[in-house]
């Protein structure tokens, strides 16, 4: 009896230090959502908690298949069986909660890519802009700075509609 009292304790303890741990990387991923925008992010980072989170669950995975080798092996007394169960429930949970940060991480993947996207947006449209003003601008210089003999400028309302046609450009 003393002995199942400290299976269950030390499986309980394990699974409570578990809960810990998974808010806490919860906690990493809710801060590196805020920094996701900063220059500072990389993607590197997403993969250390993903790699956290893997390690996480492969030892949660481990402890359900021996406690469920324990309950089936091990004539447990009615009053221990709830305890047992109530660590296989909480196990249970860690393994969605994990899934949830897998999720969530897939999503911190996303979201560090389509702000990246956005931003490489934001340049190309200063580029762009820069490359209104430029273009006609070089291109009129490039046509006046050929060497004409006579500009074709004789009549005065050709000079104008050029005019015009340079303003309009």
């Amino acid at each position: 009896k003393k002995m199942e009292n400290r299976t269950n304790r030390v499986f309980d303890s394990c699974i409570d230090s578990a809960l810990e741990c998974s808010t806490g990387i919860e906690d990493k991923i809710a801060k590196a959502e805020m920094l996701i925008l900063d220059d500072k992010f990389t993607p590197r980072d997403i993969l250390v908690f993903k790699q956290q989170t893997l390690q996480f669950q492969r030892t949660i995975n481990g402890v359900f298949p021996v406690l469920k080798q324990l309950m089936s092996e091990c004539e447990l007394p009615a009053q221990s069986e709830p305890m047992f169960r109530d660590v296989l429930d909480h196990q249970e949970r860690l393994k969605f909660e994990i899934e949830f940060l897998h999720t969530d991480l897939n999503a911190l993947f996303e979201l560090h890519y389509s702000s990246a996207g956005h931003s490489a947006n934001e340049q190309i449209k200063r580029l762009n802009m820069v490359a209104t003003l430029v273009v006609p601008l070089a291109f009129w210089t490039g046509f006046f700075g050929m060497n004409f003999t006579v500009l074709p400028f004789d009549k005065p309302w050709f000079f104008g509609l050029a005019m015009l046609l340079m303003l309009v450009s």
